[in-house]
Parts: structure tokens; sequence; C-alpha cells
């Protein structure tokens, strides 16, 4: 199913939810989190199709230090590039809503 028609069905039967954007403000993004062969291109795709339009990523957490984080955050924008024009990497909420009015994932990192 697209993403149109997944975004549609559940829209559709909450219609005060139709212009809302919908936000995984948490998406830890590192290994103590995630299971052997995790696929960050695969879940984000999979998020947007069900209907997520902003995912914020975890970059470093717990006692990671700048040299854990630095190495991460190059690594995610690497992944993100994969993606090409189906995500947005954003710093703020009116990048948040073209990134949506554009049907693109927008994408932030926190710490």
């Amino acid at each position: 199913m697209t993403r149109a028609g997944l975004v549609s069905a559940w829209r559709t039967q909450r219609p005060w939810l139709e212009d809302a954007i919908f936000c995984d403000g948490l998406l830890p993004w590192t290994a103590e989190f995630l299971p052997p062969g995790a696929d960050l291109c695969e879940q984000l795709a999979r998020f947007h199709d069900h209907g997520c339009d902003h995912i914020s990523l975890t970059v470093a957490a717990g006692r990671d230090g700048p040299e854990t984080a630095m190495a991460r955050y190059g690594f995610l924008v690497r992944e993100l590039g994969q993606l090409g024009e189906r995500v947005q990497i954003v710093s703020d909420a009116a990048a948040i809503r073209r990134a949506n009015a554009e049907r693109r994932l927008s994408i932030a990192f926190h710490f």
C-alpha cells in the first residue's frame, strides 16, 4: 500500500487529524538500542509509508562522548543520503511544515 493510501485510511477516520503532522520525537539509532542488522533507511521508509511525517533521531545517548556523537552523526547523514529526495534534514518547525507539504519525511537530530 502506498503512503497516500495508508495516510488517508487512518486520517480519514479521524478528520481532526487531517492536517496534523505526525512525529516520532525519539527514535534511538544507537547500538545499545538496536537489534543486529537494523537498517536505518528501511526503518525510516517504513515509518514514512505508515504516515509518520517527522522523526527525531538519537545521535548520542547515555555515556556517549563527543567523538562517538560526531561519528554517529556522520553515519546518519550518509545513510539519509541514500533516501534522496524522500527525506529532508530540518532544524525548525517551519522546515518540518515545508517538508510535510512536499510529502517528504523530515528528520532532526537530538543528543
